[in-house]
């Protein structure tokens, strides 16, 4: 399974670009992993022109065979184990070229996005900075690969 995380922002760099780095060599392990950046809109003059500028890009990225997870602070909420479960559900299904986990710009995203979203998961009622999010969110998927494969990397 492909596992791709597409965010709207700058470049990671620095401390979370290291981070990053080592959480997606433990996840490659399992299943590739990559991180596509979406170039955050400036053009736009307000801030729906903004939204709209950024989801047609982030849209332009999505295939008809990616499940689609939008990460939003609206969204459902798990705890490790279930987030587990749900992934396992996913990469055995056979159904889907790769999971897309998209994270918005600053404005959020468009309802056509929001469409195309097969989950909205929420990490928490807080809203995060994007370059720390991408650590966060690889983060997490490292830990529910390792419940999976039984790893002592997560303690119940």
């Amino acid at each position: 399974m492909k596992l791709t995380i597409l965010s709207v922002g700058a470049r990671l760099s620095g401390p979370e670009k290291e981070l990053f780095e080592r959480f997606a060599k433990r996840i490659s392990q399992t299943c590739s992993i990559e991180l596509q950046t979406v170039e955050q809109k400036r053009a736009a003059s307000d801030a729906e022109g903004q939204i709209r500028l950024e989801s047609e890009l982030i849209q332009s990225k999505l295939g008809k065979d990616d499940y689609v997870i939008l990460l939003d602070e609206t969204g459902s909420k798990f705890n490790n184990l279930e987030l587990a479960e749900r992934f396992n559900s996913l990469m055995s299904s056979g159904g889907y070229n790769r999971l897309v986990f998209v994270i918005g710009g600053s404005y959020g995203v468009s309802s056509g996005v929001r469409a195309l979203a097969d989950m909205i998961w929420s990490f928490s009622d807080q809203v995060f900075p994007h370059q720390l999010f991408r650590v966060m969110l690889a983060e997490q998927i490292y830990r529910s690969l390792a419940i999976l494969n039984n790893s002592p990397y997560h303690h119940k």
